[in-house]
């Protein structure tokens, strides 16, 4: 099945890829207009390229997101949340 068609059928659209050139702008404004016009975009997460990170500063952030679950887990706010209201249960 191609994008396009993909696009046209669904009811929802889930993109869990990396930022790179080559998915750069993979969703523009031509292919919004192939979706249903309920079409609902759940979860939609932009994340910086990682490519420049020192091995340092990459494991300082999977520390991070490890304590955030850890604290969710255990029915505490997590760090820096930006729904904390509802993260925290």
């Amino acid at each position: 099945m191609s994008l396009d068609e993909l696009l046209r059928t669904s009811d929802v659209v889930s993109l869990h890829i990396a930022l790179t050139d080559d998915t750069r702008k993979l969703i523009s404004e031509r292919e919004l207009s192939l979706m249903k016009p309920l079409l609902v975009l759940e979860n939609v997460v932009l994340t910086p390229r990682t490519s420049g990170l020192t091995s340092e500063s990459a494991h300082a952030m999977e520390m991070g997101a490890a304590r955030n679950v850890v604290a969710v887990l255990h029915g505490r706010t997590p760090e820096n949340a930006v729904n904390a209201p509802r993260a925290s249960g």
